[in-house]
């Protein structure tokens, strides 16, 4: 973001990327896994750059439309290049520095340089001391980014066979990251990471689950002495009494009824969104840019089809991929943990927010799609590979 161009620049690395992949697949050099997953993602990113040329937003509908459609293409290279383990593990690595170094940002700007209040209801909680963007312009982006790296760091950092330089730099990793998402006073993302984190403790080995019922009960009695900014602002879940509740309820209602009115769609990005919500919106919410849910959100940029046969058909192989690898996977089970909880944690924010509305956390949510499907293929054969059928 300090460059002002960042999305720009995304853009264009990764459609570089993509053309340099297709140039070698055309020679052979390289190969698709999961026919059917491939489909389904050639399909989304079609209905991406059509409905953004369709939509009713100009020339910043079909802006946006094509960027979705590059970043989401760029799941095929990065299938190809994580195809080895050795690779994969310099992928998990990198974004768990990435991380870290964006987590230390986060602490200093809360302690030392003074968080934002612009995100915060003074009203209600006056004493959050502001809620951290770190590199990011907003909280809930923020938010997004650490709640995909925070699960696999942790599954990385409980790993057996770690020398102590690794487990010290996981176990850095992991804590600045954990910190600084407490620190985005971001509900939804506390909801996915703690959910993400119990279930990897659940499934990963019997130690961890031999853990988590020594340490569930202790966890529990000392909630009370959590910060009271913390505790009150985890106790408003929920609440009706809640700005930023009642605006999100009301907003839904204001998108449900657009999305009747247009049941195929007004195109992709902010510019379409703003231009037709207003005339359904629930008085009080007309100056809304997105839905604040990551559903509702596809359904009114892709209308009935990109939501219901698309996205949620694809989203259900990812997480079933994940659970047919774990069973069979065997030395790679912690890494498909790993990105399928982040995953399954980012979706659950996605029930209160758009989780896509930053382009460089929809473009991250598919590269961990794409580590996931690499590591499915390699360890359990192409059956398995991201949904694909090669029976």
């Amino acid at each position: 973001g300090w460059t002002g161009r960042a999305t720009s620049l995304l853009t264009l690395e990764v459609l570089l990327l993509e053309l340099a992949w297709l140039r070698k697949y055309c020679r052979g050099q390289r190969a698709l896994h999961g026919e059917f997953s491939a489909l389904l993602i050639l399909l989304l990113a079609a209905l991406y750059a059509l409905w953004g040329l369709l939509g009713a937003g100009g020339k910043a509908t079909a802006y946006s439309g094509l960027v979705r459609c590059v970043l989401l293409l760029g799941y095929f290279p990065t299938v190809s290049l994580l195809s080895h383990p050795v690779w994969r593990r310099r992928f998990r690595d990198a974004l768990q520095m990435g991380g870290f170094l964006c987590g230390l940002a986060g602490i200093v700007e809360y302690f030392f340089l003074g968080a934002e209040l612009k995100w915060v209801d003074t009203s209600r909680f006056f004493d959050l001391g502001g809620r951290v963007c770190a590199t990011f312009s907003n909280p809930n982006v923020l938010a997004v980014y650490l709640l995909l790296l925070i699960p696999d760091g942790f599954s990385l950092l409980i790993s057996e066979g770690l020398s102590l330089r690794r487990r010290c730099f996981y176990g850095a990793a992991f804590s600045a990251q954990a910190l600084c998402l407490v620190l985005t006073f971001t509900r939804g993302a506390w909801l996915g990471a703690l959910g993400a984190l119990l279930l990897l403790m659940l499934l990963q080995s019997r130690t961890t689950r031999a853990w988590l019922l020594l340490g569930l009960p202790p966890a529990l009695l000392s909630i009370p002495l959590l910060p009271t900014n913390i505790l009150r602002r985890f106790r408003s879940i929920g609440s009706m009494t809640d700005s930023s509740t009642r605006y999100r309820l009301y907003t839904w209602k204001g998108v449900l009824r657009m999305w009747r009115a247009h049941p195929w769609g007004i195109g992709p990005g902010e510019a379409a969104f703003t231009r037709i919500y207003p005339s359904y919106a629930v008085s009080g919410t007309e100056s809304v840019m997105h839905a604040h849910h990551l559903l509702l959100q596809t359904g009114c940029e892709l209308g009935v089809v990109g939501c219901l046969i698309l996205l949620i058909l694809l989203l259900w192989l990812i997480l079933q991929t994940a659970r047919g690898c774990w069973r069979y996977a065997g030395e790679q089970r912690r890494q498909l943990l790993g990105a399928a909880c982040g995953l399954l944690g980012v979706l659950v924010m996605g029930f209160f927010d758009h989780i896509w509305y930053h382009y460089g956390a929809f473009f991250l949510f598919w590269q961990v799609c794409a580590c996931l499907s690499a590591a499915c293929a390699e360890e359990v054969g192409e059956a398995f590979a991201f949904g694909g059928n090669y029976a």
